[in-house]
């Protein structure tokens, strides 16, 4: 993976964390708040022609791999409990993108984590 790949796995647009925030709010309050929290924050800096568009908003995610994980396992759930018709659902199909992306980023946390200890038995 390149450096670029590493450092994007980290940045997500304001609809994915509204939506993460949304799927995670009834089952983990604590962890939904951090994720409005981040939303609170300032966003990454713009193009000149996104300057006034919220919907062009991206974020640095700063959470820990415990709650990073967290993400994954409710997301995960979320999913399935939402692929349990026959017709795969518009929300289901964002969910599972979604997901795709929080895996990323605990991958790279994974990767980031064995690099700094590559000789740990764990």
């Amino acid at each position: 993976m390149s450096t670029i790949e590493l450092a994007a796995a980290d940045i997500f647009s304001r609809g994915s964390l509204k939506l993460t925030f949304e799927i995670l709010r009834q089952h983990n309050a604590s962890l939904a708040l951090s994720i409005r929290n981040i939303l609170g924050s300032e966003p990454l800096a713009k193009t000149a022609d996104a300057i006034d568009n919220k919907h062009a908003d991206h974020f640095r995610v700063t959470l820990d791999s415990h709650q990073v994980r967290a993400v994954v396992e409710a997301l995960a759930t979320y999913c399935r409990q939402e692929n349990g018709g026959e017709q795969t659902t518009g929300s289901h199909i964002m969910a599972t993108v979604l997901l795709d992306d929080w895996l990323a980023l605990a991958r790279v946390m994974l990767m980031n984590l064995t690099s700094e200890n590559p000789h740990s038995d764990s």
